[in-house]
């Protein structure tokens, strides 16, 4: 408190070092707005604004089991729409004749089984790659908060 009041009293002096006369019109307005005094009238008005906006809240509160139910209706509705196409296409997907997709030879067997396993190293690479730098600027955050 008291290295508060010999600040304010520094900076109400004229003269007052180069570096510091960027801070000294701040102290001002700190001194100016601490006399100012709000008017006699202003209890009353902020009450009967907070009253004004407190309406709209009890509206919006009547009408909120109703917008609940209408949302609860529309999540009901789209996951229906979204799960019955799947239902479809599964019966598609039985009817499908796979054997026409097995390899032939071992040699051709061989070479999937490659082309599948470089895909996967490679992804599994990539995911590598992504958490290493993932961790890295978790590191570099944390640092701000020691």
């Amino acid at each position: 408190m008291q290295e508060e009041q010999v600040l304010k009293a520094y900076f109400q002096e004229p003269n007052i070092d180069s570096e510091f006369q960027e801070y000294q019109t701040l102290f001002q307005f700190f001194e100016t707005e601490s006399r100012l005094e709000l008017p006699k009238e202003f209890e009353e008005s902020f009450f009967a604004d907070l009253e004004q906006a407190e309406k709209p809240r009890l509206f919006i509160r009547k009408m909120l089991p109703w917008v609940s139910r209408v949302a609860a209706a529309l999540l009901i509705g789209t996951s229906i729409f979204w799960i019955w196409p799947e239902t479809n296409s599964k019966a598609q997907a039985d009817n499908i004749d796979w054997s026409k997709y097995e390899p032939d030879t071992p040699e051709e067997a061989l070479r999937i089984y490659q082309s599948a396993m470089l895909k996967l190293g490679t992804a599994l690479q990539e995911g590598t790659k992504t958490a290493a730098k993932t961790v890295q600027r978790v590191e570099e955050v944390s640092q701000f908060f020691e």
